[in-house]
């Protein structure tokens, strides 16, 4: 049987001694003329990054890849924790060898897969078998093979230059789309006739405006011509008309004339071409066509919703992939901290919408309690408030009751009303603890000090409060008074109020002020109920004169 048959008889899996990988193929294919594409294009993953489109969407994907933070995590009773003091922390996160940055590294993985179909990086380890760093290898010069019936990792990425087998357990590899879970198809490979045809393109129009996109001519002339004289003539025109002397006027004699050859580029489609051209390829790497400008138009929220998708459905898939792949090579399967740390990837950035959502999405999590103000903070890139003025979830009171925060504890032998009652007070004050520091903070640093300026600056915050008891009832003149009555006496005693002491004082002064506010507020409810109730009363009694 014939070498080629053999080849092609066998499997990577049917026969160990052939190595697990596609290249082989790809290797005698375009030994015998069969990896020129159609276009006349050889197309390998190098070349294939001439094309614009390619290019850009192995940079995006890689760099939205390599951005994106990587942690070690320690699992807790009710989620998890950053793992700062794991040994695996830094390797992960920060340096993963003397020579490379973490976004570097992730940045190459992802090239690697996108362009040859899978990622490989050796695993170096300490004596304890402890990974210390994790070193790039060139997915040309590494595949996966068989040996004796165990599967191991050939390469030759070394400094010799040598031929050597890596252990499994010590190679990360991260196969793209595969058919046997071991070797991952390159896009490039498999697709090659898409990339050839945009090759040729690109070509043909470098040709076109290298030639100052004057369409190719034949210059007629009456009679024969000997072969001198056509050589001749051809060189006279290609110096009248090229160069520095294109577009000069050419004057013809002898009865010549000249005939354009070639149609015009918009009568062959070729910008429509080059366009779904470039729109396959991005469709081919799930990258949305207006990252790369190839759309004009676009509304922006579908370009908003795109830019979500590829998280979801481009990115996320590479992400699990190496995220499953680095926890099942760096961390140990068994042992006493076996299933107590994980790596993942922390993509909360790239699924946040503009500024207009993230508002609503914040104040929606801020006012159900999911997020806390500090971890607000953290994403929009600010620092954590002083102290743990930004660390309590804040949640809606308005379905509290309000019995339970105005009125007087009635004495008890247990006391539990009593406790209620502070343990409630205690947590209208803890949610608007952030609002009152804040406020407080921009008065005082105001250079005058006045009513005024102490109504603008806490007057929001012992509102939110009293609308936060009373609800959605308007008239409300006793919660009126209540608030007049605190901002007039904190302009009384804001002159010993200091930044130092902020804390202090936004805890003191709220204290005294929210039990005043609810007494207020269940005052004016109170008063409501009697106008309606009175109200009723008047409706019945005219009914009762009409019917009489």
């Amino acid at each position: 049987m014939s070498l080629v048959g053999r080849l092609l008889r066998s499997t990577p899996f049917d026969n160990p001694q052939v190595p697990m990988t596609a290249a082989n193929v790809a290797y005698f294919l375009d030994l015998f003329g069969g990896g020129r594409t159609d276009s006349n294009e050889i197309v390998t993953p190098l070349t294939s990054l001439q094309l614009a489109t390619a290019f850009g969407c192995v940079r995006l994907l890689s760099d939205q890849v390599g951005i994106c933070p990587q942690w070690v995590y320690e699992r807790i009773l009710k989620g998890k924790r950053l793992a700062r003091d794991h040994y695996l922390f830094d390797l992960v996160s920060l340096s993963p060898n003397p020579e490379t940055t973490a976004v570097v590294l992730k940045q190459t993985m992802v090239a690697q897969i996108l362009l040859w179909g899978g990622a490989f990086h050796e695993i170096e380890r300490n004596g304890a078998g402890q990974p210390i760093s994790l070193i790039p290898r060139g997915a040309w010069k590494t595949k996966p093979v068989r040996r004796n019936g165990k599967l191991v990792f050939e390469t030759t990425d070394n400094a010799e230059g040598e031929l050597r087998y890596v252990d499994p357990e010590n190679m990360i590899h991260v196969p793209y789309v595969s058919l046997d879970g071991q070797v991952g198809l390159s896009p490039v490979s498999i697709v090659r006739q898409t990339f050839g045809t945009g090759l040729a393109m690109d070509k043909f129009s470098a040709r076109f405006f290298g030639n100052f996109a004057t369409p190719q001519l034949a210059i007629e002339y009456p009679g024969l011509m000997k072969s001198e004289d056509k050589t001749r003539a051809r060189n006279d025109w290609e110096a009248l008309q090229s160069g520095s002397n294109a577009h000069r006027v050419a004057i013809l004699d002898g009865g010549s004339k000249v005939t354009p050859l070639s149609m015009p580029l918009d009568d062959a489609q070729f910008l429509e071409s080059k366009q779904l051209n470039a729109t396959q390829i991005c469709g081919l790497y799930g990258v949305p066509p207006h990252m790369l400008g190839l759309v004009e138009k676009a509304v922006k929220a579908n370009v908003e919703q795109q830019s979500i998708e590829i998280v979801q459905y481009t990115l996320s898939p590479i992400l699990v992939r190496i995220d499953q792949e680095m926890n099942r090579k760096l961390l140990p399967s068994t042992g006493r901290t076996s299933g107590k740390y994980f790596i993942g990837f922390d993509t909360r950035m790239m699924r946040l919408p503009d500024a207009a959502g993230r508002t609503t999405y914040f104040q929606s999590m801020l006012q159900n309690g999911a997020m806390v103000q500090d971890e607000v903070r953290e994403i929009e890139g600010f620092n954590a408030y002083e102290g743990d003025l930004g660390s309590q979830p804040m949640v809606q009171l308005n379905m509290q009751s309000l019995a339970a925060l105005s009125s007087p504890a009635v004495p008890s032998e247990s006391g539990d009303q009593e406790i209620e009652q502070n343990s409630l007070l205690s947590k209208l004050a803890r949610a608007y603890s952030p609002i009152f520091r804040d406020g407080l903070g921009r008065f005082l640093h105001r250079q005058k000090r006045d009513f005024a300026g102490l109504q603008a600056c806490l007057g929001p915050c012992v509102d939110a409060i009293s609308v936060t008891l009373r609800g959605d009832l308007i008239a409300a003149p006793a919660s009126g008074a209540a608030l007049r009555s605190l901002l007039q006496n904190w302009a009384v005693v804001s002159s010993a109020w200091t930044l130092e002491t902020a804390a202090e004082t936004t805890r003191d002064e709220l204290r005294a002020a929210i039990p005043i506010i609810a007494k207020a507020a269940a005052a004016d409810i109170r008063a409501a109920a009697v106008a309606k109730q009175a109200l009723a009363r008047q409706s019945e009694e005219s009914v009762e004169e009409e019917d009489a």
